[in-house]
């Protein structure tokens, strides 16, 4: 492929203005951005001493005398490949001398070796924006490799290359000869790219580096306790620190989390492809799911289970997820999960049975719902099942009667009584289970119970204990609230004492309950304020009980 440079406007006028200012300039980006080629194109015609830093070595390949250089531009590329201790002081000392303009070339943000330097000196900084190329610089590109396009293709060309120079002109060397820029190029395209990337950073890295990164390719982030999880090492800090120091493939997010520039994605995936076996590939997601299972999130640790088709922990994290409540079981996400199992899989478990009742509930598969329901019933009478086997499901029955959402308040009443009755005989413990699916509501939560409100009180009295006995600590509260809620809606007692009521149910459920109810009673609190024309009061309340559960690391109401 022939060289070929197009003069780049942005990158012109940052060089032209750290000349005029007589400032440092630092410019970063991937490989292929041109770094060098625009350094060299602008002072093509000014003397200058190039000095470069080696990826393999680490050292500067030289270090002349500074008094002794006549050019007056230094240009040192390759900054980023520095980790030798004398060539970093050396590029220090080229800083510091004031008589030499210099411009310093890396694949990273200014090095940490460099930072005080960088505080005592103006330094310029450019970046990829000031290198990539727009439609039109595009087009001028493709024109000089005698390829013709349109003002819409360039457009084209330019985003899915994300304007980076040497991928448009692969693009330029596949569609010499007048083809069209269809699928078929942008696949030979790709394939460049990767021979590309190959040599132009793979090939620099150690075989640590190559290693994690490679194992990372399937995930958009990770953590370093995620790539010491998937990859086997023990150093996930230094590793990703040590990327970060040569490269701008990857980047942080800044809360501890990174990820891979998408191109650098798309390579190692290409190379995963054409290296790893299926059970090499299988394990990378194992551990991966391990990994985010340990973490609590159940629907990337079903996705990676999925990939590697590992449906026995598929199942168990079903199982497990559909033991919590709705307003904390990951129903509707893993929707998929659930209405995949194989069906023989389902009827032998009764929480299943139990998960696919009230998943289809909250779809409001009303139907279906009452047919697992009736089949959890099957399973409990059966006497061919395990004592075990057949409490769980009549436990599971217990629970569905109070908490399908389709089946309304209807004799829920009743059915808390004799649920307490059945805790108290048969020492059974409930699941966990909650009146307000996470909703700032009790009367119209997860379970509408609107009715209540017609008898709050004598409801309060009748069904303080069996509430307490069911549901255990996330009952706690829930009369209070509930009648507080009652007589604000029915406007049948003052502000004042509704608000007394709601504090006192939300101390109570603040230290010895569940955080939903401290959630259901500051909503309450909050209606309130608004009623009385005291929207930021309201608003107030709701920031304030939002920063406590941030502070304790609860992003979901547990």
């Amino acid at each position: 492929m022939k060289n070929i440079y197009i003069k780049i406007p942005a990158i012109f006028q940052m060089l032209k203005k750290a000349e005029k200012e007589n400032a440092i300039l630092y410019i970063h980006a991937l490989g292929g951005f041109g770094k060098t080629a625009a350094v060299e194109y602008y002072f093509r015609r000014k003397p200058h001493l190039v000095l470069r830093g080696s990826y393999c070595s680490g050292v500067l390949d030289r270090m002349p005398n500074i008094q002794d250089i006549k050019q007056s531009v230094v240009i040192v590329d390759d900054i980023s490949a520095i980790t030798d201790a004398k060539s970093q002081e050396y590029v220090r000392d080229l800083i510091e001398d004031a008589d030499k303009q210099l411009v310093l070339i890396g694949r990273t943000p200014i090095p940490e070796w460099l930072h005080s330097e960088n505080s005592n000196k103006w330094i310029l900084s450019a970046t990829e924006r000031e290198l990539a190329m727009d439609a039109e610089l595009t087009a001028k590109l493709l024109a000089a490799f005698h390829v013709e396009v349109s003002p819409e293709v360039a457009q084209h060309i330019a985003e899915l290359t994300i304007g980076h120079p040497v991928t448009i002109a692969m693009v330029a060397h596949r569609m010499a000869g007048g083809k069209e820029f269809d699928a078929e190029v942008i696949e030979q395209v790709q394939l460049d790219l990767y021979a590309y990337c190959d040599h132009a950073f793979y090939d620099t890295w150690d075989e640590e580096l190559k290693r994690t990164l490679f194992f990372l390719a399937p995930f958009e982030r990770f953590t370093p306790r995620m790539l010491e999880l998937v990859s086997g090492c023990s150093n996930g800090e230094k590793i990703i620190a040590k990327a970060l120091s040569i490269s701008q493939a990857i980047t942080s997010d800044g809360n501890g989390t990174y990820q891979m520039r998408p191109i650098l994605r798309d390579y190692l995936r290409y190379k995963q492809k054409i290296t790893l076996t299926k059970q090499q590939i299988n394990d990378i997601y194992n551990n991966a799911g391990l990994y985010y299972e340990s973490e609590g999130d159940v629907e990337n640790a079903l996705f990676c289970y999925s990939q590697s088709d590992n449906q026995e922990k598929i199942a168990n994290l079903l199982v497990q997820n559909a033991m919590l409540h709705p307003g904390n079981g990951h129903y509707f996400e893993t929707r998929h999960y659930y209405l995949n199992l194989p069906r023989e899989l389902i009827v032998s478990s009764p929480i299943l049975m139990a998960g696919l009742s009230m998943l289809h509930s909250l779809l409001m598969q009303t139907t279906e719902s009452e047919q697992w329901y009736e089949q959890l019933k099957t399973f409990s009478e059966d006497k061919d099942v395990s004592d075990t086997q057949r409490r769980e499901a009549k436990i599971r029955l217990a629970y569905l009667d109070i908490a399908l959402p389709h089946r309304g308040s209807k004799k829920v009443s009743e059915i808390f009584k004799s649920v307490a009755i059945l805790c108290t005989n048969k020492s059974i413990k409930m699941p966990e289970f909650s009146v307000t699916s996470n909703l700032p509501s009790v009367m119209s939560g997860g379970k509408d119970f609107c009715e209540w409100s017609n008898n709050s009180l004598e409801m309060a009295r009748m069904l303080k204990k069996p509430v307490e006995l069911v549901l255990g600590r996330f009952g706690v509260g829930l009369v209070n609230v509930s009648l507080a809620e009652s007589a604000f809606e029915k406007d049948s007692k003052d502000a004042y004492e509704i608000m007394c009521m709601l504090n006192s149910a939300y101390v109570k459920a603040d230290t010895k309950g569940k955080p939903e109810m401290c959630f259901a009673a500051m909503g309450i609190m909050a209606r309130v304020h608004i009623s009385r024309g005291q929207p930021q009061l309201a608003l107030s309340v709701i920031k304030d009980f939002r920063e406590k559960m941030l502070a304790g690391g609860q992003n979901q109401l547990p």
